[in-house]
């Protein structure tokens, strides 16, 4: 295979990859909610334990200790 096919077959997947990769939502500080603060996700209301984000992706993961976990002794949730 010649190097010129090489190429365009190259800059084809980054076409591809490109389109079909998720775009990254950038995030401020605005919208992560303070720790201890109570949220509502769904039906269900919530403290807000731990906020854990990606330094590669930005994404935001929030613990959650909801009411039905306390009720049900289980551990706090993590939610994206």
């Amino acid at each position: 295979m010649s190097n010129t096919k090489k190429t365009e077959r190259r800059t084809l997947a980054k076409q591809v990859r490109e389109i079909l990769a998720p775009k990254v939502q950038e995030t401020t500080r605005e919208d992560i909610p303070e720790l201890g603060s109570f949220i509502r996700v769904a039906a269900w209301t919530g403290i807000v334990r731990d906020i854990f984000i990606s330094a590669v992706s930005g994404r935001v993961i929030l613990q959650i200790y909801f009411a039905k976990n306390v009720y049900k002794q289980q551990r706090p949730e993590r939610i994206t």
